[in-house]
């Protein structure tokens, strides 16, 4: 399938961008767009209205005359793809003077652009030229954060002496007599100089999941960048759990409160409250240190007292502890026991074996590293459809630990160190429970 080349530019008092920036494009041999999208205000959608889409009876629009006189197809562009900004009512804004009208705008571009750059049937060329001060920033900052490699943002250079003049729409290839800015001056359209900038910028695209954005289309601004910069508020993000709601509460002080619901995944928010439970319990545990191949009945015992809190369920430990030699004995029935119970109770999908779930049964031996990884693997998509990457790799279980000194936490990074036990980067005095559900004791 071929793919759309958009342009979306900012515009203001000035349409004439609009046309510049079509010039500059045909100059530098770009990718000539199917269609131009405009994001204004209310005032700003009547002069392009006025001044590029209308025409008087018998003689064509300065769009068509300068796609004529240059030898392009006309792109799409109507009253439908102008998009007027919203004040934080709703209503069309014209000039965004208070801090909520403000944040409504930097919204409604931030989303404009996602949506745009979720399309993989769109190439977008977004141009800086026009409009308010703000409206650029946020229009480069959306970019920086969605754009793919085969986007562009671009700011079209104007002669000083044609720049911001009404009579200028772009260069004509023949003698054109406009008027000047001073009194009896007059210039001629077709020795202007128009150069399109191409702007460099990094791109984040590749550190934001799709999954995150297609489940966050309304995301606000605001949000967004403050979850981005979670990394920089570790010793403030809390977690609380809800465990019989089957749901987690992400706060801080500077972090929006959001809600996290795991109805349909009780597996994942067990894994997740298991890991949680012990650094709150003990800060550094070493029963995370599971290694490939291995199995960890003590895994398989913390995994089911947060199961048997979610399901409300009495709780009756399988294993038992033998003082002299600190092991544990295994006693299978009271495990079959628990596991029947909880199956009964229908937290998990999939095939059920005898009277246990498949789940169960997996980790009947002990809980091996395949089990242990892929929970941690789901829980980390789980994340990532509600939060950037960013913060989704200081709240995700990780390799926390230096693996010389294995009660020391590392410096926080988010590539892993192999031989580290896992845990959170999260203080455990900022990890708490609805109810008082937590085991004391050994585990």
């Amino acid at each position: 399938m071929t793919k759309k080349n958009v342009l979306l530019a900012i515009t203001g008092l000035a349409p004439q961008v609009v046309t510049e920036t079509l010039n500059g494009i045909v100059d530098g041999g770009l990718d000539w767009p199917d269609e131009v999208q405009i994001i204004t205000t209310a005032t700003g959608k009547e002069r392009v209205v006025t001044h590029l889409l209308t025409a008087n009876e018998g003689e064509k629009t300065i769009i068509e005359q300068f796609c004529e006189e240059y030898n392009v197809p006309i792109p799409h562009f109507s009253q439908d793809t102008i998009f007027v900004i919203p004040d934080a009512n709703g209503c069309a804004v014209d000039d965004a003077r208070t801090c909520e009208d403000q944040e409504a705008l930097a919204n409604f571009i931030v989303r404009h652009v996602a949506r745009l750059c979720s399309d993989d049937n769109v190439h977008l060329h977004a141009s800086l030229a026009g409009g308010r001060k703000t409206m650029t920033f946020f229009l480069g900052y959306a970019m920086a954060l969605f754009s793919r490699a085969s986007d562009r943002l671009t700011h079209v250079l104007v002669d000083a002496k044609y720049e911001l003049n009404p009579h200028f729409y772009y260069r004509t290839k023949k003698t054109c007599r406009i008027e000047g800015r001073g009194k009896n001056e007059y210039l001629n359209a077709s020795e202007a100089t128009i150069v399109l900038a191409e702007i460099p910028y990094i791109r984040h695209q590749s550190h934001l999941d799709t999954d995150y954005l297609k489940n966050n289309e309304n995301v606000s601004y605001r949000e967004l960048t403050l979850f981005q910069n979670g990394v920089n508020e570790i010793d403030e993000i809390k977690l609380n759990f809800h465990l019989v709601q089957r749901k987690v509460t992400f706060s801080g002080e500077t972090i929006p409160t959001k809600d996290i619901y795991f109805e349909d995944d009780s597996i994942i928010l067990a894994f997740y409250s298991m890991i949680a439970n012990q650094i709150k319990l003990h800060g550094f545990t070493d029963v995370f240190s599971l290694r490939n191949g291995e199995k960890s009945l003590i895994l398989t015992e913390l995994f089911l007292q947060e199961m048997e809190k979610i399901a409300g369920v009495k709780r009756n430990c399988f294993l038992k502890e033998i003082m002299e030699n600190d092991e544990f004995a295994y006693d299978e029935e009271a495990f079959i026991a628990r596991a029947s119970k909880l199956t009964e109770k229908g937290l998990v999908r999939g095939g059920v074996t005898t009277d246990l779930s498949a789940t169960y049964n997996q980790i009947r031996e002990g809980m091996s590293y395949r089990f242990f990884n892929d929970k941690r693997n789901l829980l980390i998509k789980k994340l990532k459809e509600h939060f950037p990457i960013e913060f989704v790799e200081v709240i995700r279980p990780a390799q926390v630990y230096d693996k010389h000194d294995r009660s020391k936490l590392r410096e926080y990074s988010s590539g892993g160190q192999q031989g580290g036990a896992y845990g959170l980067w999260l203080k455990p005095e900022n990890i708490s429970y609805k109810q008082s559900m937590i085991m004391s004791g050994v585990f």
